[in-house]
């Protein structure tokens, strides 16, 4: 998926989710969905494996273009979707955030860069 860090910024800006001016720091722990969107584009555009437990956090956020984007990050890194998709009900989407749950900690632990657990 090529153009998926590009295409994940670009959702960013048509949802007007970024802000124009000031922006906050960019970082999975913060509880501004812009800044959200800003480490999972970095995410994706870097090919940052070692995001993928904050990727499948981000699944479960309220804010579904946050997880439009962690879903697109991680079928960008993965190749796959699991089966998630960021619109369905609360309950399909947990199922599905279980499946990669597990899916992650199935890897190898030689092919992770870390040991963090996405829960």
């Amino acid at each position: 998926m090529r153009g998926a860090p590009a295409s994940i910024a670009l959702l960013a800006l048509a949802s007007g989710s970024l802000p124009a001016c000031s922006s906050p720091p960019v970082s999975f722990d913060s509880p501004d969905p812009a800044a959200r969107l800003g480490a999972i584009s970095n995410a994706a555009r870097d090919r940052d494996a070692a995001a993928i437990p904050n990727l499948i956090a981000s699944l479960d956020h309220d804010d579904p273009l946050v997880r439009l984007a962690a879903l697109r990050a991680l079928e960008n890194l993965t190749g796959q979707t699991l089966g998630y998709f960021f619109a369905d009900s609360e309950p399909a989407r947990r199922a599905a955030i279980d499946r990669w749950i597990d899916w992650y900690r199935r890897q190898p632990q030689a092919s992770r860069a870390d040991s963090r657990s996405p829960r």
